[in-house]
């Protein structure tokens, strides 16, 4: 090859090095595009399956709501055709009645125990003392089951007509409530609490104490029954002070009588 010849060999070469280096340089602006692109994407795939988990707990909660709803209706129902009962405490206990649980008409007949006595207790109160414990009824426990809710609106619902049949208002309470405490800290004080109310006998406070309704009943049923001896019940009630002290209920399930030794106690979560 001549001089020229292989100038213009060289030349050719360097050209078609030139253009596949210009190619490559597009493709890796391409790659890197698609590669933002997936980065995109996956950045995108945490904040989708939030919205998705979401959206299907939204379509459950408005379908429980629908279901509470339809339950409350039915009861209304039943109560317009002469057959008027309490709602179960798990429809009760719906955060969907919230407004209706602070507004509700008291029972005209009572069925429980423990609205029958809190009812004749309340009559006896000041209305300056009705009222601050009708404030602490609407106040939420972190011990509570569901069925002490659904009795404690019940009581409050009766503190509230007491009130109104004096011709007084009521108190005001916020709309939003402030969310429950369920920290082991805020169970043991309440634990403490109760069991105080309890140690220091019968009173209004201790009537009113939707938590404490069941050992209450339990104990005026063995005074009523005279079949134990004072002394007996005494030390069954300091045991049943520790009982409460420790976090554990006399449950409206277990409403009966104390077996020869020791009383029914179950321990209770707080309500679900």
């Amino acid at each position: 090859m001549t001089s020229s010849t292989n100038e213009l060999v060289l030349a050719a070469v360097m050209e078609a090095l030139a253009l596949m280096q210009e190619q490559l340089g597009g493709i890796q602006s391409r790659l890197d595009t698609i590669d933002a692109a997936q980065a995109g994407v996956t950045d995108l795939e945490p904040m989708l399956e939030t919205l998705l988990s979401r959206v299907m707990d939204g379509q459950a909660s408005t379908r429980k709501g629908m279901e509470s709803i339809a339950r409350v209706a039915a009861f209304a129902h039943a109560a317009a055709a002469g057959n008027p009962a309490p709602l179960p405490s798990d429809l009760l206990a719906d955060p969907l009645l919230e407004r209706f649980r602070r507004e509700m008409p008291a029972e005209l007949q009572f069925a429980d125990r423990a609205l029958q006595r809190w009812s004749g207790e309340a009559a006896k109160l000041s209305s300056l003392d009705l009222a601050v414990i009708l404030t602490q009824q609407f106040e939420a426990s972190p011990t509570e089951t569901v069925e002490d809710l659904a009795l404690r609106y019940r009581m409050a619902a009766v503190s509230r007509a007491e009130l109104q049949r004096r011709h007084l208002a009521v108190p005001q309470f916020p709309e939003a409530l402030p969310e429950r405490d369920k920290s082991p800290t805020a169970a043991a004080k309440r634990a403490e609490h109760l069991a105080a109310l309890w140690r220091a006998g019968p009173s209004a406070q201790l009537y009113g104490e939707a938590e404490l309704a069941g050992a209450v009943d339990v104990f005026e049923q063995l005074d009523a029954a005279g079949e134990i001896t004072a002394a007996r019940i005494e030390d069954m009630h300091r045991k049943m002070g520790n009982h409460i002290a420790d976090g554990q209920r006399l449950t409206q399930r277990l409403r009966s009588a104390f077996a020869d030794d020791e009383p029914p106690i179950a321990r209770d979560g707080p309500k679900r």
